[in-house]
């Protein structure tokens, strides 16, 4: 069985097998201090355990800060209420942002629109990612990818002026996927990336 439902539920023994943890930490730790910080109104600091905790480092929570500019995909909370924002931050960090990244990422390597079509949708469909709900691993694989897309796109432009404001651009996307400050998302993908590029 790999239900946890017996661990919550007295009563509620599986018929074969044992019933297994829950595995994910979105549903045990994200999500409740999502729902957290739109209470308290999206601090940056914030006590919670053990002392003060920066929260945008935390689990890529969201708060109300200067760090939105490198966290574009956490805006809807601001914006919407906590529930649908934390549905389309999933929406876009599990699928949409790696998706994209990787399409537009082979399209800047020259792939046919098909084969990079379907590699970001394969990418976005990994087990990987799907399993691991938490935010980091499609936001870098999204970020970086596209950071890499975009520095492309400036090498082959015609004019000093868009290549420097290209240059910014994959700057400011990278640094978005670099953010998400956990090396062992980062760091492969930005390789992976580099090799590409």
């Amino acid at each position: 069985s790999a239900s946890s439902v017996a661990r919550h539920q007295h009563g509620t023994e599986p018929a074969l097998g044992r019933t297994q943890a829950i595995r994910y930490d979105e549903f045990q730790v994200r999500t409740p201090l999502v729902v957290r910080q739109a209470e308290l109104g999206y601090p940056a600091r914030s006590q919670v355990g053990v002392g003060a905790h920066d929260m945008g480092l935390l689990a890529n929570l969201p708060v109300a800060d200067w760090t939105v500019l490198v966290r574009p995909h956490q805006v809807q909370y601001r914006v919407l209420g906590v529930d649908q924002a934390f549905a389309l931050e999933w929406w876009l960090t599990q699928l949409a942002l790696p998706a994209v990244g990787i399409y537009a990422l082979l399209l800047a390597c020259r792939t046919r629109i098909v084969v990079a079509a379907l590699a970001g949708l394969a990418v976005a469909c990994t087990p990987a990612l799907q399993w691991w709900t938490a935010t980091g691993l499609g936001t870098a694989i999204g970020y970086l990818a596209l950071a890499g897309a975009v520095a492309l796109r400036a090498t082959r432009a015609r004019t000093p002026g868009a290549r420097i404001g290209l240059g910014a651009l994959a700057g400011w996307v990278g640094a978005c996927g670099a953010l998400v400050l956990y090396l062992p998302w980062v760091l492969p993908t930005a390789l992976v990336v580099g090799a590409l590029a």
